[in-house]
């Protein structure tokens, strides 16, 4: 009888510690997709700020047009293996560049 009750004890044990185990695993794969989200478009800043120093440069046209011709095979080409390295990977949006850079050289947004 006694060996009974431990032995239940145990295997509830070991299943109460495998799903907290599980949980702990669900929040810590939430808080780091969140916070790749949030960190992607602070990361963009400097994407954006290159693109001015090559605008102020002399080279929006040239950025304009590689942007519009490479940008889409690009876009296309897997980043990373998961979600997460794709996110950390992941560059600014291609349409808000240009319109950044349009703006710049000084035509229309």
């Amino acid at each position: 009888m006694v060996r009974a009750i431990v032995y239940w004890g145990v295997f509830l044990g070991m299943g109460l510690l495998w799903l907290l185990a599980y949980a702990v695993r669900a929040v810590t794969a939430a808080v780091i997709q969140l916070t790749c989200a949030l960190a992607a478009p602070v990361a963009w800043l400097g994407e954006y700020e290159a693109d001015r120093t090559a605008a102020k440069l002399g080279f929006g046209p040239a950025l304009y047009d590689a942007l519009t011709t490479e940008a889409p095979a690009a876009s296309r080409a897997q980043t990373g293996p998961t979600r997460t390295a794709q996110m950390w990977a992941s560059p600014p949006p291609v349409a808000s560049r240009l319109r950044r850079i349009r703006s710049m050289m000084g035509g229309p947004e």
